[in-house]
Formats: C-alpha cells, sequence, structure tokens
C-alpha cells in the first residue's frame, strides 16, 4: 500500500517541477497543472502526482511517444530513497 510522500521531500532528493498551463485544469482546480519528475534514462523516471502524493517509477515502452510500458509504485519515501539511490549512486564495490 502505498503511503503520500511530501513535496518538500521529492524536491529534496532532486525531482524537478514542471508548470504546464491548462486553462481546463486550472479552471477545475484554481492551480495550473505541474507535472513533477526526476528522469533516469530516457526511457526510465520517476513521477510524483501532486493531487496524491504518490511516487511511481516509470518505464515507457517508446520514449519517442511517450507509451508507457509499465509502473512501479512506489511504498513510501524510504523506498523511493533506495530506488533513487540505486538508480543515480555508482556501485561501491
Amino acid at each position: 500500500m502505498q503511503e503520500p510522500i511530501k513535496y518538500k521531500d521529492v524536491i529534496d532528493l532532486g525531482f524537478k517541477r514542471e508548470e504546464i498551463h491548462d486553462s481546463q485544469y486550472l479552471d477545475q482546480f484554481g492551480y495550473d497543472y505541474a507535472t513533477i519528475t526526476k528522469n533516469i534514462t530516457k526511457s526510465l523516471y520517476f513521477d510524483w502526482d501532486i493531487e496524491t502524493r504518490y511516487a511511481t517509477l516509470v518505464r515507457l515502452k517508446n520514449h519517442k511517444e511517450g507509451d508507457i510500458g509499465n509502473v512501479l509504485p512506489i511504498t513510501n519515501l524510504e523506498h523511493l530513497k533506495l530506488l533513487v539511490k540505486f538508480f543515480t549512486e555508482n556501485a561501491t564495490r
């Protein structure tokens, strides 16, 4: 089961926020839509949902088209930290 993760925690892990103006979204929620992601490769990235505060690891089937191949739910902040470290730090052997 997923636990919400705080915005500050994902920003501290290097996630980037990109504002996307969508007038329908603005009319419905009162603020602009934003994606909050951390890219690992062209086909692999972490995503944090601004409304649920859940994080997922996303693998694209085709990065040029943006087709999603699979999604792995991140259970909590510690799980996210472990995966970010795994994908971004060099091996220590």
